[in-house]
């Protein structure tokens, strides 16, 4: 009996030490750099195509524990590391919706595959979200899968890379249910085991936004994981 219980040992996690640990590990920092630059060429080949000028950018990079349960039951990760890149772009005085067509194409162009819908955003625009019968419209989200050339081989991936498209534009303000400065990226909650915070420096919309009055901003987002640890 005493075996037996012996083998339903309850793990926690990686402890905020291990979780730290592992994110400075050569591998992870190696990981990193690489992760890095395949999401500035990701930025700088959307930004390239649609020729809007960029006026600020923001990163984050974390990482965080995964759960442990009994008897083994336990997320896919021990500790996973995630990054976050961000441009804001002017799209100047021209239309907001042809200006998203234009990153739209570039998006795809890049390698992206698109499960937004940016078919209904002018209408979702011009009824300023809300529906023929008083409903309030979903709000439109522009999100991509990035399915362009692989990470560098030093990218531990679980999963697959995202670009997420959002914008502020003063001439056609997104209805109030949609609040128009939230952030398509979620922080993780310090009850996931972290995280630890490798690099935080966020884009300050608020700031980007100074001087550029009437006029359509664009904030185009690449998120992806760039290293896990698996349980042993």
């Amino acid at each position: 009996m005493v075996g037996s219980c012996g083998l339903l040992r309850y793990d926690r996690g990686p402890t905020p030490d291990e979780i730290r640990a592992t994110a400075e590990e050569t591998a992870t920092k190696a990981a990193r750099t690489a992760a890095e630059a395949y999401a500035a060429g990701l930025l700088r080949s959307i930004t390239r195509d649609t020729e809007l000028l960029e006026v600020a950018t923001g990163a984050e990079d974390w990482c965080i524990g995964g759960k442990g349960e009994m008897a083994g039951r336990h997320t896919e990760y021990r500790v996973k590391c995630t990054q976050r890149t961000e441009t804001v772009l002017s799209g100047g005085r021209a239309d907001l919706v042809s200006i998203l067509r234009r990153v739209d194409a570039a998006a795809k162009h890049a390698g992206s595959y698109s499960a937004g819908n940016l078919d209904g955003l002018e209408n979702f625009l011009q009824r300023n979200g809300i529906d023929a019968d008083g409903r309030l419209m979903s709000c439109p989200q522009l999100v991509y899968s990035y399915l362009g050339p692989s990470p560098p081989a030093e990218v531990r991936s679980a999963g697959d890379w995202s670009i997420a498209v959002d914008w502020i534009d003063d001439r056609r303000p997104k209805p109030t249910h949609c609040h128009i400065d939230a952030s398509p990226f979620v922080w993780p909650s310090p009850d996931v085991g972290g995280p630890y915070v490798v690099r935080r420096e966020p884009l300050d919309r608020a700031s980007a936004t100074a001087g550029y009055k009437n006029q359509a901003l664009i904030i185009v987002s690449v998120f992806g994981v760039y290293f896990t640890s698996p349980w042993e």
